[in-house]
Protein backbone atom coordinates (compact mmCIF):
# COMPACT_ATOMS: atom_id res chain seq x y z
CA UNK A 1 0.00 0.00 0.00
CA UNK A 2 1.22 3.99 -0.91
CA UNK A 3 1.76 6.21 1.57
CA UNK A 4 -0.69 9.30 2.03
CA UNK A 5 2.28 11.19 1.59
CA UNK A 6 3.38 9.32 -1.60
CA UNK A 7 -0.18 9.78 -3.17
CA UNK A 8 -0.27 13.31 -2.38
CA UNK A 9 2.79 13.70 -4.41
CA UNK A 10 1.60 11.01 -6.99
CA UNK A 11 -1.20 13.15 -7.69
CA UNK A 12 0.66 16.38 -7.65
CA UNK A 13 2.88 15.06 -10.44
CA UNK A 14 -0.09 13.61 -12.46
CA UNK A 15 -2.14 16.74 -12.25
CA UNK A 16 1.45 18.94 -12.75
CA UNK A 17 0.89 19.30 -16.54
CA UNK A 18 4.05 17.48 -17.30
CA UNK A 19 5.09 15.52 -20.34
CA UNK A 20 2.62 12.25 -19.72
CA UNK A 21 6.00 10.35 -20.26
CA UNK A 22 7.95 12.12 -17.44
CA UNK A 23 5.09 12.19 -15.20
CA UNK A 24 4.87 8.44 -15.74
CA UNK A 25 8.58 7.74 -15.09
CA UNK A 26 8.52 10.20 -12.30
CA UNK A 27 5.14 8.36 -10.43
CA UNK A 28 7.10 5.15 -11.27
CA UNK A 29 10.20 6.33 -9.33
CA UNK A 30 7.92 7.23 -6.13
CA UNK A 31 5.76 4.45 -6.03
CA UNK A 32 9.01 1.91 -6.37
CA UNK A 33 10.65 4.01 -3.66
CA UNK A 34 7.71 3.87 -1.21
CA UNK A 35 8.44 2.60 2.08
CA UNK A 36 11.92 2.35 1.08
CA UNK A 37 14.00 4.99 2.81
CA UNK A 38 15.75 6.16 0.17
CA UNK A 39 16.10 9.82 -0.02
CA UNK A 40 15.70 11.66 -2.79
CA UNK A 41 17.93 14.91 -2.06
CA UNK A 42 20.63 12.29 -1.44
CA UNK A 43 23.96 12.70 -3.24
CA UNK A 44 24.61 9.08 -3.36
CA UNK A 45 20.90 8.81 -4.93
CA UNK A 46 21.62 6.70 -7.71
CA UNK A 47 23.75 4.27 -5.41
CA UNK A 48 20.88 4.61 -3.01
CA UNK A 49 18.53 3.21 -5.58
CA UNK A 50 20.45 0.39 -6.47
CA UNK A 51 21.59 -0.52 -2.72
CA UNK A 52 17.61 -0.71 -2.26
CA UNK A 53 16.94 -3.02 -5.59
CA UNK A 54 18.77 -5.99 -3.77
CA UNK A 55 16.39 -5.58 -1.21
CA UNK A 56 13.37 -4.58 -3.06
CA UNK A 57 11.61 -5.88 -5.81
CA UNK A 58 10.03 -3.02 -7.05
CA UNK A 59 13.17 -1.17 -7.05
CA UNK A 60 15.10 -3.17 -9.32
CA UNK A 61 11.81 -2.97 -11.36
CA UNK A 62 12.15 0.48 -12.02
CA UNK A 63 16.11 0.02 -12.68
CA UNK A 64 15.51 -1.94 -15.19
CA UNK A 65 13.28 0.83 -16.70
CA UNK A 66 15.95 3.59 -15.98
CA UNK A 67 17.50 5.15 -19.24
CA UNK A 68 21.55 4.25 -19.08
CA UNK A 69 21.10 1.84 -16.34
CA UNK A 70 23.05 0.14 -15.77
CA UNK A 71 25.61 0.82 -18.97
CA UNK A 72 25.75 4.74 -18.64
CA UNK A 73 25.87 5.96 -14.82
CA UNK A 74 25.84 9.57 -16.37
CA UNK A 75 22.64 9.39 -18.15
CA UNK A 76 20.75 7.35 -15.18
CA UNK A 77 21.94 9.62 -13.07
CA UNK A 78 20.48 12.54 -15.48
CA UNK A 79 17.33 10.88 -15.46
CA UNK A 80 16.98 10.25 -11.78
CA UNK A 81 18.12 14.27 -11.33
CA UNK A 82 14.75 15.20 -13.87
CA UNK A 83 12.47 12.74 -12.09
CA UNK A 84 13.45 14.02 -8.37
CA UNK A 85 12.96 17.66 -9.85
CA UNK A 86 9.74 16.95 -11.26
CA UNK A 87 8.51 15.51 -7.65
CA UNK A 88 10.01 17.99 -5.82
CA UNK A 89 8.16 20.64 -8.20
CA UNK A 90 5.11 18.97 -7.30
CA UNK A 91 5.96 18.62 -3.80
CA UNK A 92 5.62 22.63 -3.95
CA UNK A 93 2.63 22.57 -5.73
CA UNK A 94 1.24 19.85 -3.23
CA UNK A 95 2.02 21.41 0.07
CA UNK A 96 1.91 25.32 -0.99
Amino acid sequence: MISTVTQKLINAVQNGGSDAMWADRAVSLLKALDGTGVDLASDTLLDDVIAAGEIHPKVSQFLVSLPGYPSAPAEAIRQLGYLVGMTVAARGAAYG
